[in-house]
C-alpha cells in the first residue's frame, strides 16, 4: 500500500544502494515487520550488502537512516531484555510491556 502511494506521486521505490545506507521511506526491498496506528514502522532491509537483514525504524514520511539492530534476532534480544529489566530500548525512548491482545505495548518514556 505504501509503495503504491509513493509510486502514484512519482517517487521511485527502486532498491538502489547497499543495505544500511540512508534511503527514501519506502523501497521494494524493505520488509515491514511491525507498525503502529500512527504510521511508524519497523522494517528489515533486504538490499545487498554485509548489513543485509538489519532492522530499522521509520515514521513513514522521512528517509531511513542506518539500521537500529543488526538483525531480527538482535531486535528480539533487545526487546526481551528490556521487558525483563523494565528498561527502555530503541533509542532509549520506548518501554516495551507485555500485552495479551497486541503482544507488546510500547510506552514512550
Amino acid at each position: 500500500m505504501r509503495l503504491d502511494g509513493w509510486r502514484r506521486v512519482g517517487e521511485s521505490t527502486a532498491s538502489d544502494g547497499p543495505a544500511g545506507e540512508p534511503s527514501l521511506a519506502y523501497l521494494d526491498l524493505f520488509l515491514t515487520i511491525a507498525k503502529d496506528h500512527c504510521g511508524v514502522y519497523l522494517y528489515v532491509d533486504l538490499r545487498d550488502d554485509p548489513r543485509r537483514g538489519g532492522v530499522g525504524y521509520c515514521s513513514g514520511e522521512e528517509n531511513h537512516d542506518e539500521p537500529v539492530w543488526a538483525s531480527t534476532a538482535h531486535l528480539l534480544e533487545d526487546v526481551a531484555g528490556a521487558m525483563d529489566g523494565a528498561v527502555p530500548c530503541m533509542y532509549g525512548k520506548w518501554l516495551p510491556e507485555p500485552d495479551p491482545t497486541f503482544g507488546v505495548e510500547w510506552h514512550q518514556v
